[in-house]
């Protein structure tokens, strides 16, 4: 991940978006549409709480979802997004998100731009 070399090029620098896992920094990125990093970091700890990696999304709902982001703007959608989402990693990616632009975008919520912030 192009993040990564970044953030060794750099050691001081912290990225904006809190995360532990490419799985979070990706629904990180995805939360981030229309609002702002600090706003994100802010729902995070509560959403990955209960969802740190898709396998996790077989015990909640889309409500459950809204309920950790509802703070956040269009969040209807993004718990929406976040829940095809991790359905789809888990049929289609054996549960890991994609190592090429290109699968990425075939994911819900995932646009050019989250793609590209996604991969640097």
């Amino acid at each position: 991940m192009v993040l990564n070399k970044i953030l060794a090029t750099y050691p001081d620098q912290k990225a904006s978006l809190d995360y532990h896992s490419p799985f979070e920094f990706l629904i990180a990125v995805m939360l981030s549409a229309q609002t702002t990093d600090k706003a994100v970091n802010k729902v995070g700890p509560d959403l990955f709480s209960i969802l740190k990696e898709p396998a996790d999304i077989k015990h909640l709902t889309v409500a459950d979802i809204e309920n950790k982001i509802k703070r956040l703007g269009l969040y209807h959608n993004k718990a929406k997004n976040i829940y095809n989402l991790s359905h789809m990693l888990l049929d289609q990616f054996d549960g890991q998100v994609p190592k090429t632009k290109k699968e990425l975008l075939k994911l819900p919520g995932i646009g050019i731009k989250t793609a590209n912030v996604f991969f640097g």
